[in-house]
């Protein structure tokens, strides 16, 4: 007899639906924040509990890689800063902080690194990797800046065709100068 999926029922605003609590494949994007540490513990701890892999993004802004090369360009001795390169620095910067985060808790993960667009790259490497779990950080912003540009979380959901998970800071709750993480899926 075949196991069906765990699912658990959610009531949403205008309808009750059912959410499957099955093995998925897990990507975490990493933002070169304080953060980090905590959504790859996070997102680890999903893993563990649902039997997905764990896939860490690391990604370089496409004006970031620019501003690169162009550092790199008037130093004779050096070759031109590649996309290879990038891509590379951000995958040892992903296994750094798997390592960091992952290591005491034994939990194995692939590293991946990219270069362009946040929210392009991101649906990129869920589908390359079969991931149908995303774990992400919406960073605060002004209310201006809601106003004018879209979160990435809020792009990534559109966009995604799975789970999003989002650690979101509170801003109002500030307590001696540290930030409070919640986390939204």
């Amino acid at each position: 007899m075949a196991k069906s999926p765990a699912t658990v029922t959610v009531e949403a605003f205008d309808d009750t639906v059912t959410i499957d609590d099955r093995s998925r494949n897990v990507i975490v994007h990493l933002t070169d924040t304080e953060i980090d540490q905590r959504l790859i513990r996070e997102a680890g701890t999903y893993v563990v509990g649902t039997g997905g892999k764990l896939v860490l993004v690391s990604i370089m802004a496409t004006g970031e890689f620019m501003e690169r090369q162009r550092a790199y360009a008037p130093i004779a001795h050096l070759p031109t800063y590649s996309i290879r390169q990038a891509e590379e620095s951000c995958r040892q910067n992903a296994l750094k902080l798997g390592r960091q985060a992952l290591e005491p808790l034994g939990i194995d993960y692939t590293a991946v690194g990219m270069v362009g667009r946040e929210t392009d790259r991101l649906l990129t490497a869920a589908q390359q990797y079969d991931c149908g779990h995303l774990f992400l950080v919406d960073q605060p912003q002004s209310l201006l800046h809601r106003l004018v540009v879209r979160s990435l979380g809020r792009a990534i959901t559109c966009k995604f065709d799975g789970l999003v998970t989002v650690l979101q800071s509170n801003c109002d709750d500030e307590i001696s100068g540290k930030r409070r993480w919640t986390i939204r899926g």
